[in-house]
């Protein structure tokens, strides 16, 4: 920090009184979804900028990436009807969110003054709160079925060893049959989870017959139909959306 910025021209936690209304932008980029105060936040932010300043952030989707909801750190879930709610409570008048700019994430840009903008729609935001909640309910039940149709004796893996890997592992009856988690990323290559290895993909033994897809859900398949080495092996693949086996 030293070398990239003066001592006064930085803060951390706190920002110096005389900051205020001096900035053109405030960026945050996937930091809302930790502060337990949001918007206590988002009006200091909104203090910091000049009339005319912009904020621009990043928070996740909850509809976007079904794991934001149970993810332990994360304090707060958006939507965009909930987000444009919090941003317009802090004073921000001209409001846009992308749900598509960033794959899982909601991209936002609000300025301090401008034309008023119509928050989205709170019903198909219900209708969708209840289909996530419906998902998380009836999802550990969905794992172990298909771990039940699986033969007694054959050896599982697990593709991905982040957050749903994870998951997956903490929720099946009989985890000892996982023998690995596969992991495209070389950095989690040769590390181990659950006292299991995580190894490259093109790695999996040939007498693994079932493979849970760790993976988002609303990319797993089509991650899994773009695979080489996958082709042509006998492997029983348990998804973790509702769209097949």
């Amino acid at each position: 920090w030293d070398r990239f910025l003066a001592p006064a021209r930085r803060a951390g936690h706190r920002t110096p009184p005389h900051w205020q209304g001096t900035f053109d932008a405030v960026t945050s980029l996937f930091a809302l979804e930790h502060i337990p105060a949001p918007r206590e936040t988002v009006q200091r932010v909104a203090a910091l900028l000049k009339d005319d300043g912009v904020f621009y952030g990043i928070v996740p989707d909850a509809f976007g990436n079904v794991a934001d909801f149970v993810v332990i750190d994360h304090v707060n879930h958006f939507t965009a009807s909930s987000l444009h709610t919090l941003l317009s409570a802090a004073g921000f008048s001209q409001i846009g969110i992308d749900a598509e700019a960033h794959r899982g994430a909601l991209v936002f840009l609000a300025r301090k003054h401008g034309a008023p903008t119509v928050c989205p729609d709170v019903s198909a935001t219900l209708a969708r709160s209840l289909d996530l909640a419906r998902y998380w309910t009836r999802l550990s039940e969905r794992i172990r079925a298909a771990e039940h149709r699986q033969d007694d004796v054959a050896a599982a893996a697990i593709y991905g060893s982040g957050f749903y890997g994870a998951y997956i592992a903490s929720t099946l009856r009989r985890p000892e049959r996982v023998r690995c988690f596969l992991d495209r990323s070389p950095y989690q290559q040769g590390k181990t989870l659950f006292g299991k290895k995580i190894i490259a993909p093109e790695q999996l033994a040939e007498d693994i017959r079932t493979l849970y897809v760790g993976l988002n859900p609303a990319i797993a398949r089509t991650t899994l139909a773009n695979t080489e080495w996958l082709g042509g092996r006998d492997l029983a693949l348990v998804f973790l959306d509702e769209g097949g086996p």
